[in-house]
């Protein structure tokens, strides 16, 4: 029972500070998580910034506080807290795989853990524990003080105090925004019609994300995805319309051949999570018996353009040449979309997963293939082969052994004091390679390798910062060049099309996979090209007619107004 020092009302002081002393305590912990900062040195290089970092994270955790005074039983401050622990520990490791913060999309998009549970839990870090080692003091205060008492007016102190902080943040980013439009003082200051408007969800998606989880907090986050997960059911999307400009532009990157005219096949291998630093001879030993071929391409530094989607933003950007929209996912938002694909004639996706995960069910036809068959990766390669010869030409092989956590199996051995995220890695990679030879063998073995365009390439990259930074300390300590600090995907293309060994060390893009395959295939005039360039050809490469900026908006914008609708009804 609690002592009689404490009256019921200090108590319940006691209990709130300690309870918003925890949130704001862990909205800076979630930032410094999720971005490796909590801007401390800002307070003397540019007070306005810092405060306009932690007054809302003060504001959130009084607004989040109150509730003890307004609630009896204060055992559900725990259970409140306990959520908020999940929040948080959702964001953290959602920034460790994507490098950006959960949306209400994201939310939706939670069916896509079945089967993948075991992938989040390999991300979780020991210090993730501190989260809710600070919801259990709480807990202990709470059951040493034994409080079952209202304060409805002092709940009302704490939020006019939460109000009255909420506009002072607003004036002092109205400070910053006029003195960065003057003089330019800050790197990056977000339209002041986001602060004064925080549930405009068109305002917020225009700062591309940035401003919300920077200038707010996560806890704000959560209540806009609230908002935005309420309001999802009714929300009418404004497509913005297409200026002059931008219809010339895009009129550019259509050609007039539609039709297959070749009995040629080609096989593209989403290859999930792979980087460039792992394709190795010892490592990749048949990946690269393509590559040491006569007829082979492979581009070192092709950067990921994945954004919200993650595998399913790759697999598109790597079959469409289209690139993300700036939020969401496309496969859940616009599934019924009409998309450019490559020519064929029949064509087959092998999925090594449930055909619900990342709306494959809509995707895979979306994309122009005809049949989705579901079944191990092994499996896939293994009958690669017995595919073409039933009449198929075309097919996309999308793998999972190198999806954390990394599984397989692989004759490879490293030392001891190799890190061990880094050494499973490499060994699921060298398993699929394995199941990639047994394919080669079989292509082969039916006088078919001379016949197939082969296309090799990562969805996405892996590793975010600080695991890098750990593989390239233990890389520098013990000699090895193996340039894991780079965070590129590969491209291997192998085909009887290709005259000349090509190896390309330009950084270049995944939107230039989907023009140079085309263009391999000798479809020069394609009745679409992409937004990247044939990397082949070194004059396009340093002359890009589109940015990578331009590309990004002109695709949201044919994406979200279904532009390839009107090429089809033409």
């Amino acid at each position: 029972m609690r002592t009689s020092f404490f009256s019921d009302k200090r108590a319940n002081w006691c209990v709130f500070v300690l309870f918003a002393m925890v949130i704001f305590v862990q909205n800076c912990m979630c930032h410094y998580y999720c971005h490796h900062s909590i801007l401390m040195s800002s307070i003397w290089k540019t007070p306005l910034y810092f405060w306009a970092f932690y007054i809302p994270k003060i504001c959130i955790a009084l607004l989040f506080g109150s509730i003890v005074f307004f609630i009896k039983r204060k055992w559900w401050i725990v259970v409140i807290s306990l959520l908020l622990d999940i929040w948080f520990l959702t964001n953290i490791i959602y920034a460790r795989i994507y490098e950006q913060p959960v949306d209400a999309y994201v939310i939706l998009m939670a069916g896509n853990l079945r089967g993948f549970m075991s992938s989040i839990f390999a991300i979780i870090e020991w210090k993730d524990g501190i989260f809710l080692l600070l919801t259990a003091i709480l807990a202990g205060v709470i059951f040493i003080l034994d409080i079952n008492q209202r304060n409805v007016k002092f709940g009302l102190y704490t939020l006019v105090a939460s109000a009255v902080l909420w506009t002072a943040s607003i004036t002092i980013n109205w400070i910053r925004y006029e003195i960065q439009t003057k003089h330019d003082s800050f790197s990056y200051v977000a339209p002041i019609h986001c602060y004064l408007h925080p549930f405009d969800r068109a305002t917020r998606l225009m700062t591309a994300g940035t401003a919300p989880h920077y200038d707010y907090s996560y806890l704000h986050m959560l209540l806009f995805d609230m908002y935005d997960l309420a309001t999802f059911s009714f929300r009418n999307e404004d497509v913005q319309e297409f200026s002059e400009q931008d219809l010339a532009t895009i009129n550019t990157l259509f050609g007039t051949e539609k039709e297959r005219v070749d009995n040629d096949y080609l096989i593209l291998v989403v290859f999930e999570s792979l980087e460039d630093w792992v394709v190795r001879p010892e490592f990749t030993p048949n990946i690269y018996r393509l590559i040491k071929n006569n007829h082979s391409l492979r581009a070192h530094k092709i950067s990921k353009q994945t954004i919200g989607g993650g595998s399913a933003d790759g697999q598109m950007i790597l079959n469409t040449g289209l690139l993300p929209i700036s939020n969401d996912a496309v496969c859940y938002r616009y599934p019924f979309n009409v998309f450019p694909h490559y020519p064929k004639y029949r064509s087959i996706t092998l999925l090594p997963h449930p055909i619900d995960v990342w709306n494959q069910t809509c995707m895979s036809p979306a994309y122009g293939y005809d049949t989705t068959i579901v079944s191990t990766e092994e499996i896939h390669f293994q009958n690669a082969a017995s595919y073409i010869k039933k009449g198929y030409d075309m097919m996309q092989i999308i793998t999972l052994t190198s999806h954390e956590p990394f599984g397989g199996t692989s004759d490879l051995n490293f030392p001891a004091d190799m890190p061990e995220l880094m050494a499973a890695y490499i060994k699921s990679v060298n398993c699929t390679d394995r199941y990639i030879g047994e394919m080669i063998d079989s292509l082969e073995y039916y006088s078919l390798l001379d016949r197939v365009t082969i296309v090799i390439s990562g969805d996405h990259t892996i590793f975010h910062k600080e695991r890098r930074e750990r593989f390239a300390q233990y890389c520098q300590e013990t000699n090895l060049d193996y340039g894991v600090e780079n965070s590129y995907c590969p491209l291997v293309v192998y085909s009887p099309n290709i005259s000349v060994n090509s190896e390309i060390w330009d950084v270049s893009y995944q939107m230039d996979v989907f023009p140079t395959v085309i263009s391999v295939l000798g479809y020069q005039d394609y009745y679409w090209k992409g937004f990247g360039v044939n990397l082949l050809d070194s004059v396009a490469r340093h002359n890009r007619p589109i940015s990578e900026q331009e590309a990004y908006r002109l695709s949201d914008l044919m994406i979200r107004s279904n532009y390839f609708a009107t090429i089809k009804a033409n």
